[in-house]
């Protein structure tokens, strides 16, 4: 269980698989960096799994692209700032210490092919 037994049932995260991009720091530095998939998410933590094996302490940034989007229909990515609290087997519990969502920006139209 990488939420920790006996932790309080209104504290653990729901299951949720999106994919995710990360970015892993250790004194100032980018050690890692690469894409995953969410076990599940929080208020409090993100777990997820990896390409890459992450250090506990170090700092993390993850952008999840959220299923959720406005009324408009525009779609949202979900930015989180926080540390790497523990590994557990392949997956890797991520204390959040900030977050914020963002519209997720519109990808790129095919390449107009050109006079035939």
């Amino acid at each position: 269980n990488p939420y920790g037994p006996g932790r309080n049932r209104r504290h653990r995260p729901y299951p949720v698989v999106l994919p995710l991009r990360y970015q892993s720091r250790w004194k100032g530095r980018v050690v890692a960096a690469g894409t995953g998939l969410t076990v599940a998410i929080g208020g409090r933590v993100v777990v997820f799994v990896a390409q890459h094996l992450l250090t506990v302490g170090s700092l993390v940034e993850l952008s999840i692209d959220w299923p959720a989007k406005l009324m408009e229909g525009t779609p949202l990515r979900l930015h989180v700032r926080g540390a790497v609290r523990k590994l557990d087997g392949e997956s890797i519990l991520v204390g959040i210490k900030g977050y914020v969502f963002k519209i997720r920006p519109k990808p790129a139209p095919p390449p107009f092919p050109g006079p035939a």
